[in-house]
């Protein structure tokens, strides 16, 4: 048992127990709480009592005909890292590819890529029945692969609004990210939101967030949470300003105390009060894939 034999390149290796730990460490989940339960993010420790989707039921929305690697990646993370249930809720389209990538995902499509039609019939139905998506559900991912049909963006709005209102926690990347662009609002105040830009989309967000706050004289003032403290004048200088750090705390405080992590060389962490820096040394290959992990 404390040896293992393995193919691989039509060759056999024995492993040391070292290496069989070390393999055990990646794959199987903590088995220990890394935080307290005090915590409402904390990973907790398993119990004899938890039943199945006690350790997390997670919503990935995302996947469409030309991304279904996406989803896949953010979901199985999600499942490597402790999580009991996940589930993909993607186009027709993606759902049998994701389907024959891992048994261990839930996958359930939830419209057609094109031309672009709802499973539901019609869009009314959906748009009454969104909330069964992630009734069940602790948090949720919006946007690994999801795309960026006019039509798919406005129903990823309403998702995100109704989650919103079911207190799920949130994470949007990517695409989904591309629909907060058009309208900040859908966030604003909701601080069990993160976002995860890479510089580009940073950029996107800045600008629709200056767009946003121009639009309305008295918008910076009647802001949740820390950009109360803010004025709309200061906010905008300090959005438009050439010093990334001070940006991102604008952000962060212009939208209510919204979480912005900043993907780069050195990650930027900011809910509208300090910027934190990541200065460990990740992976210094940029291929795709790294940010739906992290999601």
């Amino acid at each position: 048992f404390l040896q293992a034999m393995v193919l691989f390149s039509f060759k056999v290796h024995i492993l040391r127990w070292d290496d069989i730990s070390s393999l055990i460490r990646q794959v199987v989940p903590p088995l220990y709480p890394l935080v307290t339960r005090s915590d409402p993010f904390a990973i907790s420790k398993f119990g004899e009592h938890d039943h199945k989707g006690s350790m997390g039921r997670i919503a990935i929305v995302g996947g469409s005909k030309d991304y279904t690697g996406a989803p896949y990646y953010a979901g199985l993370s999600a499942l490597k890292f402790g999580a009991d249930l996940c589930t993909v809720h993607c186009s027709t389209t993606a759902s049998i590819p994701i389907k024959s990538y891992s048994p261990e995902l839930m996958v359930s499509p939830f419209y057609e890529d094109n031309p672009l039609g709802f499973i539901a019939g019609s869009t009314g139905p959906l748009k009454t029945s969104s909330l069964d998506l992630f009734t069940k559900q602790h948090s949720v991912v919006v946007g690994p692969g999801l795309g960026q049909y006019p039509e798919i963006q406005d129903t990823v709005r309403l998702l995100i609004s109704n989650a919103r209102r079911a207190n799920k926690t949130l994470v949007i990347d990517a695409d989904g990210l591309f629909a907060i662009g058009s309208d900040p609002s859908i966030i604003a105040g909701y601080q069990r939101c993160i976002l995860t830009p890479n510089r580009m989309e940073f950029r996107r967000l800045v600008d629709a967030t200056v767009a946003w706050l121009s639009q309305d004289p008295k918008q910076g003032s009647s802001l949740p949470g820390e950009a109360s403290c803010s004025s709309q004048g200061q906010l905008l200088q300090e959005l438009r300003s050439d010093c990334e750090y001070n940006q991102l705390r604008a952000l962060a405080t212009a939208l209510g105390g919204v979480c912005v992590l900043l993907k780069g060389e050195r990650d930027l962490l900011c809910a509208g009060d300090d910027v934190l820096v990541v200065t460990e040394q990740g992976s210094p290959r940029r291929c795709g894939g790294l940010g739906d992990i992290l999601a």
